[in-house]
């Protein structure tokens, strides 16, 4: 960790960045005895570590340094929860390849991202990353027909409407979640890499045609390649402000591994992403992944203000969508085109929630995206009110 943003850090998240990491080098190992050093309040640890999803790996650096000074009471938790989690990924694992097998005897191709995907392809082990559902990644046209396949293995949508309203409803995102009836299993199933605000890496096409096999509970599932899988992290961190430590673990432990990774990644619409990620690695890591890619000054200040904010615990995993916010994800997207792209579907597009509260009529789509700048006005000027009216508060 930067000695500046740990100067600011709270002992939990010193520790939490000491162990965010795969393997345990003599520099790594360093860091963690001195992060065990300060005085760490272990029941806060457990609810900070499950928000930044790094329970399997401060239960394996914990276990491997078997330091006296971590209570037993922390030990035992640390075990209870990390074993927890594998039998549940072991599960969504098994509930993937039932799905990949179904759709395939369907005819309906699904390919699937993060989730045991990224576990399995970065961390060599279902049980060390956690994860909370299942994302399936189908053709447009396949909505229904994936759906229906769902539908079949217990799964029901979330909205509760026609496959054809749920589909020009949330075209914008274009994701929509299903639960399964019994097990509560989630699946997200999505036509889109992205939301419509960023432009897609790559065509729907072709993510199809260079996908690859994964052998997952004993099952072929289709997979993005490693390169486009690596720049969807990259984005997929960046498109939430990095709230969460385990996004960028991941995403620095493959960039470390693929000496391609400026070259590549920076051509394939990863713009700013991948410089940002790399410095606030560094910053929070102690990992300079990328060494080879230039950061540009607006990289290097928005690093510092995000390494900042999660140091002292400031920022949430999912960041309010605030005018300001709205800026950085705008030129964080990269070229001028890309932040005008955001721009208009930020304050144009239909979220998940304009559209569950319309019909599925073309007029009511057109006017929510006519009231959608209004809303966003209204609730950034709340916020404003709130935090005016909170440090009124204080003052009085």
């Amino acid at each position: 960790m930067n000695p500046e943003i740990e100067a600011v850090a709270t002992p939990e998240m010193r520790l939490l960045c000491a162990v965010a990491r795969l393997e345990m080098d003599e520099v790594s190992a360093t860091r963690l005895d001195r992060a065990l050093s300060f005085e760490i309040d272990w029941g806060r640890l457990r609810p900070l570590a499950e928000f930044h999803g790094l329970r399997p790996l401060l239960y394996r650096h914990v276990k491997a340094a078997d330091d006296p000074r971590v209570p037993a009471e922390a030990k035992a938790w640390m075990e209870f929860d990390a074993k927890a989690i594998a039998a549940k990924n072991l599960s969504l694992a098994r509930t993937l390849a039932s799905i990949a097998s179904s759709a395939r005897a369907a005819g309906c191709p699904v390919l699937a991202f993060k989730g045991p995907v990224t576990a399995l392809r970065v961390y060599e082990n279902l049980g060390a990353r956690e994860f909370g559902d299942l994302d399936l990644l189908i053709n447009p046209e396949d909505y229904r027909a994936a759906r229906d396949v769902l539908q079949r293995l217990g799964f029901r949508s979330m909205l509760g409407r026609s496959a054809e309203e749920e589909r020009a409803l949330h075209d914008t995102h274009g994701v929509v979640e299903f639960r399964h009836r019994e097990s509560r299993e989630a699946v997200e199933l999505h036509w889109r890499l992205l939301p419509r605000h960023y432009r897609a890496p790559v065509s729907p096409s072709e993510v199809f045609e260079t996908s690859i096999s994964l052998s997952i509970a004993g099952e072929s599932v289709r997979a993005l390649n490693p390169s486009l899988d690596l720049t969807h992290s990259v984005l997929h961190g960046a498109k939430h402000a990095w709230g969460a430590l385990e996004w960028l673990c991941a995403v620095a432990i493959r960039l470390e591994g693929d000496a391609r990774a400026p070259q590549i990644h920076q051509t394939r619409g990863a713009g700013r992403a991948v410089g940002l990620a790399s410095e606030l690695s560094g910053l929070l890591l102690g990992r300079n992944v990328i060494r080879d890619v230039a950061i540009d000054d607006w990289s290097r200040r928005q690093a510092l203000q995000l390494a900042r904010g999660l140091a002292l615990e400031r920022d949430g995993l999912h960041r309010h969508r605030s005018l300001s916010d709205h800026g950085f994800f705008a030129r964080s997207a990269g070229t001028s085109f890309d932040a005008v792209r955001y721009v208009w579907h930020a304050v144009f597009g239909l979220t998940p929630n304009d559209a569950s509260a319309l019909t599925s009529r073309t007029t009511g789509r057109w006017f929510a995206r006519i009231g959608r700048p209004l809303r966003l006005a209204s609730a950034s000027a709340r916020r404003v009110l709130g935090r005016t009216e909170s440090k009124m508060g204080a003052l009085e």
